[in-house]
């Protein structure tokens, strides 16, 4: 996905092409932790859904804001089924 939207984002550079994917995410989360629904505040990390370790992506769709202590919580684990849920309907909305 990133590769297709950095072609029709003429010429702005890959940092500013991450800032508008991090508000993309923080906006369909409504900055909201995606794993304890708790507003981000401050400090955040796009976490990989399924971790890249397990074959997980590095586009939009398989990255969601978490906080840093459920960041840390979740380690490299795969998400359980309503976590998958929840991703899908936040997707599709």
């Amino acid at each position: 996905m990133l590769k297709v939207v950095e072609k029709f984002m003429g010429d702005m550079t890959r940092a500013d092409l991450s800032k508008k994917v991090r508000k993309v995410i923080l906006d369909r989360q409504k900055d909201l932790c995606f794993y304890c629904n708790r507003p981000l505040m401050g400090f955040y990390v796009l976490d990989h859904f399924v971790p890249r370790s397990k074959g997980g992506s590095d586009n939009a769709e398989n990255r969601v804001a978490a906080c840093q202590a459920c960041d840390g919580a979740k380690g490299g684990r795969l998400p359980i089924n309503e976590e998958r849920q929840r991703l899908a309907t936040i997707l599709n909305s």
